[in-house]
């Protein structure tokens, strides 16, 4: 079992208001959808969503502390006591470098390498959707064998959001490639 953090007090909150609003407005279609399982979903999205409202506002905090040290370094630094010289001065060049970043773009500490972590998120779908296709296997040729249609719908999502994640990348590769070639029949039908 997953061990996730507690909801605190005005999370909780959160999450009541969320469900409240998601038996309003659309607590038949999530019936339909998910059947009796349908309490559960609600459940879990609406915890999800309350989490993801705290730490958003978390992390917004955070990112405004940080910025409001990052232009007064003096305030922020009340604990410096006796440091040499030369730590103010390369504090200084480093807290002036970081102002240099555009807005939205401060990393401290930590540089995503993107390409890597999407190649192991990659590489998990790939081992699951292998599993999935073994566990799926033995059930074919077995006359008629009836998944729920919640759980269909999410092989048949997943399915859909990496053909359209491929796509996507597929023409962003191609596209100067694809410019060439479109300017060169443009070019040859402006010459006839």
């Amino acid at each position: 079992m997953i061990n996730e953090r507690k909801l605190d007090e005005p999370e909780l909150e959160k999450r009541e208001d969320i469900m409240q609003k998601m038996k309003k407005k659309n607590k038949r279609e999530l019936v339909k959808r998910y059947g009796e399982d349908a309490e559960k979903v609600m459940y879990g999205r609406s915890t999800k969503l309350a989490k993801q409202t705290a730490e958003t506002m978390n992390s917004d905090k955070l990112r405004e502390i940080i910025q409001d040290a990052l232009k007064n370094p003096k305030e922020a630094d009340l604990n410096k006591g006796d440091k040499p010289p030369s730590y103010e001065k390369n504090r200084r060049a480093v807290i002036e470098k970081a102002m240099q970043v555009k807005e939205g773009d401060l990393d401290l500490g930590h540089q995503d390498n993107e390409p890597h972590m999407l190649k192991g998120d990659l590489y998990r779908v790939a081992k699951y959707a292998m599993e999935l296709y073994k566990m799926v296997d033995q059930f074919e040729y077995k006359g008629e064998v009836d998944f729920p249609h919640w759980w269909q719908a999410k092989i048949i999502k997943a399915k859909d959001m990496l053909v359209s994640a491929k796509h996507y990348l597929d023409f962003e590769l191609n596209e100067p490639t694809i410019d060439k070639i479109v300017d060169t029949v443009v070019k040859e039908d402006s010459n006839k």
